[in-house]
């Protein structure tokens, strides 16, 4: 199942990131959090003068009101990196793409990925 389209967001794709040799993505948590914020930057942009998150619906950017779109994201956001983990052909690189996706199942985990993820892409408010 593709999760990015049950949540409304088309043409993201993990294998354009190559997250399994981007020196960008090799560091553990703060790694996987970069990656996040990269994958859904066309969709949700942290805004540091509201202290939110802003999910963009096709039409326009709204507040994340209790973070429930982000999360859900990180929620799809795992079985996406555990799907293109599946397709990698070297079994090294599968497995430590697994096992990094296996470490987000704790929702302790999701919660530092997203806080972490905040200051990737920060957006201010007159951007939108």
């Amino acid at each position: 199942m593709n999760t990015e389209k049950y949540l409304g967001f088309e043409n993201i794709n993990l294998s354009k990131l190559h997250p399994e040799s981007n020196p960008r993505y090799m560091n553990g948590l703060l790694g996987l959090s970069t990656l996040f914020a990269d994958y859904y930057s066309r969709y949700a942009r942290f805004v540091p003068e509201r202290n939110s998150w802003y999910v963009y619906t096709g039409i326009v950017w709204e507040p994340d009101l209790a973070d429930v779109r982000i999360s859900q994201m990180a929620k799809a956001f795992v079985d996406e990196l555990q799907e293109y983990a599946l397709t990698m052909p070297d079994i090294s690189n599968r497995a430590e793409l697994n096992s990094k996706a296996r470490s987000l199942f704790n929702p302790a985990a999701r919660i530092a990925l997203i806080k972490d993820a905040k200051s990737v892409h920060p957006l201010s408010i007159s951007c939108f």
